[in-house]
């Protein structure tokens, strides 16, 4: 499933070219990008800056830094704390931000050119799993899968997960999946890009605003089969860390003409069954 929603939302929308650049833009079918370390940088900071907002909002913060000449470290750097509070404003949470902001500055300039790990991304102040592994996916070039709120409402709309899926589960449902299929690391990369730019696109479409997934065409074309009976067993796992309440959920819903096949489907692939109910802290 996870597979023909990429499939579905590239038919309809194309490439995308994340991450938009300022010099550049978007750029689809052009994965080369970034292209230097100011353009790493760049991305970690719109991945701070987008905490709790639109990327709208982050392109005006964005603007008001770049005539300020200063979407480098080491001019952000050099700006008074209050005027880099007002180029980011629009962003929202400045004050808290520009903390943020500092600090990773500061843990960018230790780095000397190196790909720092998601360890170490997760120990600065501010930044957190979606915030991390977006500066590793579009700032490094790392196959580390983003997951943001848009992703969630969809598998959630979609039966795929249950509303208590954590960040670290959802991840790994997307990354064991797509693992199985692209072998290459390179090739993963790309399609990591490209699923949660796409995600982004059909999410201000059709999750934005509550009721989520009105008119959402992926509702229809994938048709989801997923049982209150498996859900249900999921959730129990979920909570109680029991690989057992899983089995027994399936063959409840094995019961089920309806469900049989997919109950199949999930047997045949208890990967990425384990990898959304896996237990461990968020």
């Amino acid at each position: 499933m996870i597979i023909k929603i990429y499939e579905q939302l590239l038919k309809e929308y194309g490439p995308q070219g994340w991450w938009p650049f300022k010099a550049v833009g978007y750029h689809p079918n052009d994965y080369s990008y970034p292209k230097n370390s100011d353009q790493t940088f760049e991305v970690a900071l719109g991945s701070i800056l987008t905490q709790n907002t639109t990327f709208l909002s982050v392109q005006k913060a964005l603007d008001n830094l770049e005539k300020r000449n200063s979407l480098t470290p080491k001019a952000i750097k050099q700006l008074d704390i209050d005027e880099l509070k007002l180029a980011i404003k629009p962003a929202g949470y400045f004050n808290q931000k520009a903390s943020y902001i500092l600090n990773f500055c500061d843990f960018f300039n230790t780095l000397d050119g190196r790909v720092p790990s998601r360890d170490e991304l997760l120990k600065v102040k501010g930044i957190g799993e979606e915030t991390a592994d977006s500066i590793l996916l579009y700032g490094y070039n790392e196959d580390q899968f983003k997951v943001d709120a848009y992703t969630k409402r969809l598998l959630c709309e979609l039966e795929i997960i249950s509303d208590k899926a954590k960040y670290k589960q959802i991840k790994a449902l997307f990354e064991d999946t797509i693992a199985k299929k692209i072998k290459e690391k390179e090739e993963r990369r790309k399609i990591y890009q490209e699923y949660h730019a796409l995600i982004v696109e059909h999410g201000k479409r059709y999750y934005s605003k509550k009721p989520y997934g009105h008119g959402c065409f992926l509702k229809n074309e994938l048709q989801t089969t997923t049982s209150s009976i498996y859900k249900e067993a999921l959730e129990n796992y979920i909570e109680q860390k029991e690989f057992d309440k899983w089995q027994t959920g399936a063959k409840l819903a094995s019961k089920d003409e309806k469900y049989i096949s997919f109950v199949e489907e999930l047997s045949n692939d208890q990967g990425d069954i384990l990898a959304l109910a896996s237990p461990g802290p968020y």
